[in-house]
């Protein structure tokens, strides 16, 4: 029972950072927009340490999870002190994303970390097409995303 009173916490972290986060993305985040993405072969999931200089093996401070479909892109990155899913949509200046903090993952089994990361990065697809009025409602297959899990590397057992 923990397991899932841990997961729902972490799912309303996720939401917490989302609405703190959302009026941020576009105006003054770090984080570049992913439209590097586009380059990648469509509905499939891309993963290395970073996309936009190539696909290096993923590291444990340093993996990303890239997709691309019609005209929405998705980047997942893993870093020492947190995951963030970006997304954006074509000819749309805004970004959205969502942030998981490693002590949002803590005591959840792999598979509830992974339903985490999943919606964390399904929320930012979602919230980036909302916003943008995108008309694409393809499913997004988030099973690549196992690579990022805590229990693959991060955060860094040292």
């Amino acid at each position: 029972m923990s397991g899932v009173r841990g997961a729902s916490f972490a799912l309303a972290a996720i939401m917490a950072a989302e609405l703190a986060f959302a009026g941020l993305a576009s105006a003054q985040s770090t984080a570049p927009r992913p439209d590097y993405l586009f380059q990648l072969p469509e509905r499939q999931w891309a993963v290395g340490q970073t996309l936009a200089a190539g696909r290096a093996r993923c590291e444990p401070h340093a993996c990303e999870a890239g997709y691309h479909s019609g005209d929405l892109v998705l980047s997942v990155r893993r870093t020492d002190s947190e995951l963030r899913a970006l997304a954006a949509v074509r000819g749309c200046g805004r970004m959205t994303a969502r942030v998981v903090k490693p002590a949002d993952l803590e005591g959840l089994s792999p598979a509830n970390q992974w339903t985490v990361i999943s919606r964390a990065a399904l929320g930012a697809a979602n919230a980036a097409r909302s916003s943008c009025g995108s008309g694409v409602t393809d499913l997004i297959d988030t099973t690549a995303l196992v690579s990022i899990v805590p229990g693959y590397g991060w955060p860094n057992a040292d």
